[in-house]
């Protein structure tokens, strides 16, 4: 199996910026010499992940060299809760967990991680237990939560 992270990385013909355009040609071609290559081996799985598909040049993206596209949308409250009660289970109870899940979505769970990362470092800095005001300042982003957002539609109707 080859991952390729960040594929989106590679470029495309089709982009507007001239800048060093040659360059990105011999890239491209390049990239897709070694797919064909890859093509060939049997047995052999090739996956790439990126945020910007759209950037990729379409000819890496025809039939038979990535065939099967997924998405990974950002996770709901739910997926959100479940990675917070991984996490943070019997430190914090539920409730509390799940406005904070409610106020994060929007957030990856890379991002949801590394708060929780970050404010466990902060915490143990400051030789203190870890808070969940600790999490939400890093995780929610100001004017987030759901009755922010509440307040905001129903002053907009």
């Amino acid at each position: 199996m080859l991952f390729i992270e960040v594929i989106d990385a590679v470029g495309s013909r089709l982009d507007s910026d001239r800048h060093a355009s040659n360059y990105r040609h011999q890239v491209i071609a390049g990239f897709l010499e070694a797919m064909d290559s890859l093509a060939r081996e049997e047995g052999v799985i090739v996956v790439g992940a990126c945020n910007y598909p759209e950037r990729i040049d379409p000819a890496v993206l025809r039939a038979g060299r990535f065939d099967l596209k997924l998405e990974v949308p950002l996770p709901d409250e739910a997926i959100l809760l479940g990675i917070l009660l991984r996490h943070l289970r019997g430190t914090f109870p539920e409730a509390e967990l799940r406005a904070l899940a409610q106020d994060a979505v929007g957030c990856s769970a890379a991002e949801v991680d590394a708060a929780i990362r970050q404010a466990r470092a902060v915490a143990r800095d400051e030789d203190r237990p870890l808070t969940l005001a600790d999490i939400r300042a890093l995780l929610v982003k100001p004017g987030a939560g759901a009755e922010v957002h509440r307040s905001r539609c129903a002053v907009h109707e």
